[in-house]
């Protein structure tokens, strides 16, 4: 049978490349002029298609095609197994007898800190996607009426209660479908075995395609004696042809993945790490990030421009860590303060006072530890599983600070400022200045055009060498502290 006539194909978009799918998912602002009510929307809805994006837009439809071929109806086998499942979880009223005990689905799991687009990779992907979609009855592929639910996704409950996570989805169904589950099923006050019948049913017989839990957290699932059970359901999940992704922080879904069965089923499709940009040098952050998300505004003039491209680069990574949702928040910030001025662009003050601007502050602590390569302030933070970040931090500082020995080694071989050029003097007092100027802000050379398509990157690991003892902070005189605020270049006119 050609894949062409498997009616639950019909919401999925056709195979892509790299290239393909990379246009197929960035997503830029629209053109000025905005109200300042939009400015959040515009700049946070900016979608930069970096390899990691790129990877788990794959995997995900790729998991997609392979659900909509294990349920495709139009084979007899798949349609007396819902059949037969269905009617097992209804009599049994548990999930001892459920599923077959074979690999139908595939599962993915994104984990990663809170703010470096996990959400956001996945919801680009399946707002592209029709979530709800009708199929009427059609003899010449075996179907009857199916009103099919394409994609689901479900937060895990604060408590980390199956019954709460069980009511929030048929919530969720029955916002997607216009039904009445959740109304149907609570007159009867069922238990949670009940309500974990009536859940797996639905969405089998709705050949839902993927289904996304998210805010798999530490408070929800670590240590809560209901662990075993999502273990089991997302096990079963998968054994019914329904594939799974799990997203949230590294705490909250190690304890999943401690089983090695489950691991091996839930990141067949992928386990995706995603991380702040460790770097500011990194082609992501110079390239990708900076270059989209930054330049992103209502004027038709450009921004006020004072330092360089990479100084701005340097500039903003040290000021949000190299999280890409702080690097949006702050810009959105400087664009509302300037069109509240009436200004005509965005300017080096209006960048200056973002930074400190009480809807900015709450990401700065985060920001500081990994720009500052600070464990200590890390581990201030219950969710960032400090330890294993740890050991990537002390290791950049420590290359880092031999690359600064090595420089300085190299600068002073060359002989002190008055012996070397006008040019090199000048850049050597630019670096040396004690001067506090205030933030700069990217000019024409910044931008890119919408046309622009970016090939998939690699990006850089870092090599692990041996693991010396290195102390968890930095030295107040390290080049990477708040000092170095104070040594950006001033402008040509002051």
């Amino acid at each position: 049978m050609g894949a062409s006539s498997n009616i639950l194909l019909r919401a999925l978009p056709p195979e892509m490349n790299y290239v393909e799918l990379s246009q197929w998912l960035e997503r830029l602002p629209k053109p000025g002029p905005w109200e300042a009510h939009e400015v959040r929307h515009e700049i946070e809805s900016v979608f930069v298609a970096t390899q990691s994006a790129i990877d788990i837009a794959a995997g995900l439809l790729d998991m997609m095609r392979l659900a909509a071929t294990v349920q495709d109806p139009r084979v007899l086998e798949n349609r007396l197994r819902v059949t037969r499942v269905v009617d097992v979880l209804r009599r049994d009223g548990s999930m001892r007898e459920s599923a077959p005990d074979v690999c139908l689905a595939i599962g993915m799991c994104i984990i990663g800190l809170t703010g470096v687009g996990k959400s956001r990779s996945v919801s680009r992907v399946l707002n592209s996607i029709p979530q709800v979609v009708e199929h009427e009855q059609d003899a010449a592929s075996l179907t009857v009426y199916l009103k099919q639910v394409v994609h689901l996704t479900v937060h895990m409950s604060g408590d980390g209660t199956p019954a709460a996570f069980f009511i929030g989805a048929l919530m969720a169904l029955d916002s997607a479908l216009g039904t009445t589950y959740w109304e149907d099923a609570k007159k009867s006050r069922p238990g949670v075995n009940s309500l974990m019948v009536i859940f797996m049913s639905k969405l089998m017989l709705h050949r839902v395609l993927l289904l996304v839990v998210e805010e798999a957290q530490e408070r929800n699932l670590d240590g809560t004696r209901y662990q075993v059970l999502f273990r089991g359901l997302f096990l079963q999940l998968l054994n019914c042809g329904i594939p799974v992704v799990l997203i949230g922080n590294p705490s909250g879904i190690k304890p999943l993945l401690s089983s090695s069965q489950l691991r091996r089923r839930l990141t067949q499709g992928g386990e995706h790490r995603l991380h702040p940009v460790f770097q500011w040098q990194s082609p992501e952050w110079r390239l990708d990030l900076v270059p989209t998300i930054w330049v992103a505004s209502p004027f038709a003039e450009p921004d006020e421009v004072w330092c360089t491209d990479d100084e701005l680069c340097e500039y903003l990574w040290r000021n949000t860590g190299g999280f890409k949702s702080h690097l949006a928040s702050w810009r959105v910030v400087a664009v509302k303060i300037a069109l509240r001025e009436g200004s005509h662009r965005v300017e080096r003050s209006h960048i200056t006072r973002a930074l400190v601007h009480p809807e900015y502050l709450g990401n700065r602590p985060l920001s500081e530890a990994f720009a500052e390569r600070n464990v200590t302030k890390l581990r201030e933070f219950t969710d960032t599983d400090a330890e294993e970040y740890a050991d990537i931090l002390l290791e950049l500082a420590a290359a880092e600070a031999a690359a600064a020995s090595g420089a300085c080694e190299a600068q002073a071989c060359q002989g002190t400022p008055e012996q070397r050029s006008g040019v090199e003097r000048e850049s050597d007092e630019i670096r040396t200045s004690k001067v506090t100027p205030e933030r700069p802000v990217p000019g024409d050379k910044s931008r890119r055009s919408a046309e622009t398509v970016r090939a998939p990157r690699s990006k850089s690991r870092t090599a692990s060498a041996g693991r010396s003892e290195v102390p968890d902070g930095l030295s107040p005189d390290d080049v990477r502290s708040d000092a170095w605020l104070g040594r950006l270049p001033k402008r040509a006119d002051e």
